[in-house]
C-alpha cells in the first residue's frame, strides 16, 4: 500500500475520535462584586420626612434607572420621629440614591436620580385628593406619590413632557379661589323715605 494510501486511511479512522473531543468551555465571565452594606441616616425638617416610611417603596419603584439595568433592590429605612432622622441601611450607590431623594423632599432640589424629573409639590390652597383626582382623569397620576399629612404631590417621571404636564396641572388646580362678595342688605331701622304731601 502506498504512502498516499495509508495516510487517507488514518485520517478516515481518526475522524470520528476528533469529532468525539468536547469543546473548549468559554472561561466563566467574573461576576461583579456586591456592593457592602451600609449604614446611613439623614435629618430631615419637614412633615414629609414622617411620611416616608410608608411613601418610599412607591418613590423608589419610580425611580428613573438606566435601560437595559435591573430594578434597584429598596434600601431598608426607618423614620424616627424624636430625633427627625431617617435611617438607612443599604448599598452605597443606593444610598447615593436615597440622598438625592431626600434632597428633593426635604430641600430646595428639584433634579431626580439618574436623570427625570423629581418634584415635590406642596399644595396651598387645594387638597391632595382633588389634586390627584384631577390628575388621574388626566392620566397623569401614576406618576404621581401623596403625602397627605404634608399635604403634598412627590412627582417621579422619567420624561420632561409628562412633567411639564403635571406641573401645569397642578399651578391650574392650587389656585386660591376667592368667594363671591354677596349684595350688603339694607341696614335694619332705617326710615322710609317722606313722601310729598299736599
Amino acid at each position: 500500500m502506498s504512502r498516499t494510501a495509508l495516510s487517507l486511511a488514518f485520517a478516515f479512522f481518526a475522524m470520528p475520535f476528533a469529532a468525539a473531543q468536547p469543546a473548549a468551555v468559554p472561561a466563566k465571565e467574573k461576576e461583579k462584586p456586591t456592593e457592602p452594606a451600609e449604614v446611613r441616616s439623614y435629618p430631615y425638617t419637614s412633615a414629609v420626612g414622617e411620611e416616608l416610611q410608608t411613601a418610599f417603596p412607591q418613590i423608589w419603584s419610580r425611580v428613573p434607572r438606566k435601560a437595559g439595568t435591573a430594578a434597584r433592590p429598596m434600601p431598608k429605612i426607618s423614620v424616627n420621629e424624636r430625633t427627625k432622622t431617617i435611617i438607612a441601611v443599604g448599598s452605597k450607590s443606593d444610598l447615593d440614591v436615597l440622598a438625592g431623594i431626600m434632597a428633593v423632599l426635604d430641600g430646595d432640589a428639584t433634579k431626580a436620580p439618574n436623570g427625570g424629573s423629581f418634584v415635590l409639590f406642596r399644595l396651598k390652597h387645594a387638597s391632595v385628593a382633588e389634586a390627584n383626582e384631577s390628575l388621574a382623569d388626566l392620566q397623569l397620576a401614576q406618576h404621581i406619590v401623596v403625602l397627605p399629612r404634608a399635604k403634598s404631590l412627590v412627582l417621579v417621571s422619567p420624561s420632561d413632557e409628562v412633567s411639564n404636564h403635571v406641573k401645569q396641572v397642578v399651578e391650574l388646580l392650587d389656585k386660591e379661589v376667592v368667594p363671591a362678595k354677596k349684595p350688603s342688605a339694607s341696614p335694619t331701622g332705617t326710615a322710609a323715605p317722606k313722601t310729598a304731601s299736599n
